[in-house]
């Protein structure tokens, strides 16, 4: 059972592995104890997601085989690169951020134009979520190189485009666990010196890249000479204070200054993937939190509606007294459903369990169940479908649609030749 399903188990058990292996050796203080509510609250919705992956057997039907099925995924390419095109556009001419901004004045600059935009750049703003699938699909099918591959290749690096005229970080960290998850699932590589050197120099990288795009967004936000103490004292920190023997090692003159700018980096990853717990157990026992009913993870829908007109107003919800902090996927499910959040997760894990079984079967399935695992290893740390990560499930709805309906006309075809 465990070893069919690996993917499933391993990505939740790496997940809970990397929160408690980051927290034992992170040197911070917890500032507000832990309310037995928080652990009870987590570990039932981690009960609900395996209990909802293990109810029920799917008996999936042994499709015909797709005649040509390198045809649809030459068309998925061509369709996402040309969302690709509309996204720039949006950005580019309509919104006018500039690759010569800072990430600060593209945020800005964007969100002043937003109102230019329609419905149709919002449509490929989302579906170009699912840069990923022509790759893991052609790893999946195992076809061989050519052009089409190339562009499948090439798709992954579109999102960091994106990424550095905003000054965001997540893409870079989410292309680095797609290309990991999906070659070592899918290629069954095998784990020796050659392939831990290369994931090391692949973190070392990503480390430098966000200690760079770190510094120059907040060098840019803050209007500080000392970006260095403004991030030490950031949002983070609140739950989880930096040791005064760390605090020290940032004051000491004789320290190296890329060597800081590096410990600093490290150190605020690693409240990045621990302090979501310490937030969510800061609001659980909280009377006047409003229940969002699903406005606070789901709210991308409502904007959508917005933009075509079928809602007055939008402004997302967020009725946590701290704003910007990440509270794990439970506690930012909790905002919306309270305790039913644990039937959430229940029908979460059904759903994963029949993505699974048809991944087994049907190609389509296969970069789907990449990013569930991507959601399974953050769930600890944050809400991954919140906002604009609902976007590749919703796109994957009718990519499927689009599939079937393609693989019905094609085996038509062959049955009349």
């Amino acid at each position: 059972m465990i070893k069919t399903y690996r993917l499933f188990f391993s990505s939740v058990a790496f997940g809970i592995l990397l929160w408690m292996f980051t927290f034992l050796f992170l040197p911070v203080d917890v500032t507000e104890k832990v309310s037995p509510k928080t652990i009870f609250f987590s570990v039932s919705c981690y009960v609900s997601l395996v209990l909802g992956f293990l109810v029920y057997k799917f008996k999936v039907k042994q499709s015909k085989p797709l005649t040509d099925n390198s045809s649809f995924f030459k068309y998925v390419t061509i369709f996402l690169l040309c969302c690709f095109v509309m996204r720039w556009v949006d950005l580019f001419v309509l919104r006018e951020v500039s690759l010569f901004d800072n990430a600060i004045a593209n945020r800005r600059q964007s969100e002043m134009n937003t109102y230019k935009s329609n419905i149709v750049f919002a449509l490929a703003s989302m579906f170009k979520a699912l840069y990923f699938f022509p790759f893991v699909i052609a790893l999946k099918g195992k076809f061989r190189i050519n052009f089409n591959t190339i562009c499948a290749v090439a798709l992954l690096a579109f999102p960091l485009v994106e990424a550095i005229v905003f000054g965001s970080r997540k893409p870079f960290f989410e292309l680095f666990l797609i290309l990991i998850i999906s070659i070592f699932y899918y290629k069954k590589t095998k784990i020796n010196l050659k392939t831990i050197s290369v994931v090391l120099v692949s973190v070392v990288a990503l480390l430098t890249i966000s200690v760079a795009l770190l510094f120059n967004r907040e060098s840019n936000r803050k209007a500080s000479q000392n970006v260095q103490n403004e991030i030490i004292n950031g949002r983070y920190n609140d739950m989880l204070t930096p040791k005064k023997k760390v605090l020290n090692y940032f004051e000491d003159t004789t320290v190296p200054s890329i060597s800081k700018k590096y410990a600093l980096i490290i150190l605020q990853s690693g409240q990045y993937i621990t302090h979501g717990f310490f937030e969510f157990n800061h609001i659980i026992n909280n009377p006047d939190l409003e229940v969002t009913k699903g406005a606070y993870t789901f709210y991308p829908f409502i904007k959508i509606l917005n933009k075509i007109g079928l809602t007055k107003e939008f402004k997302p919800v967020n009725p946590s007294p701290r704003e910007f902090v990440y509270l794990t996927a439970f506690g930012s499910v909790f905002l919306d459903f309270r305790w039913f959040t644990l039937l959430f997760f229940f029908l979460f894990g059904f759903v994963q369990r029949y993505v699974y079984d048809k991944s087994f079967s049907n190609i389509i399935h296969a970069p789907l169940l990449i990013y569930l695992a991507i959601i399974n290893v953050f769930l600890p740390i944050l809400n991954y479908v919140r906002g604009a990560g609902i976007y590749p499930i919703v796109g994957f709805i009718f990519l499927s649609g689009a599939y079937y309906y393609y693989l019905k006309k094609a085996n038509e075809k062959s049955t009349n030749t």
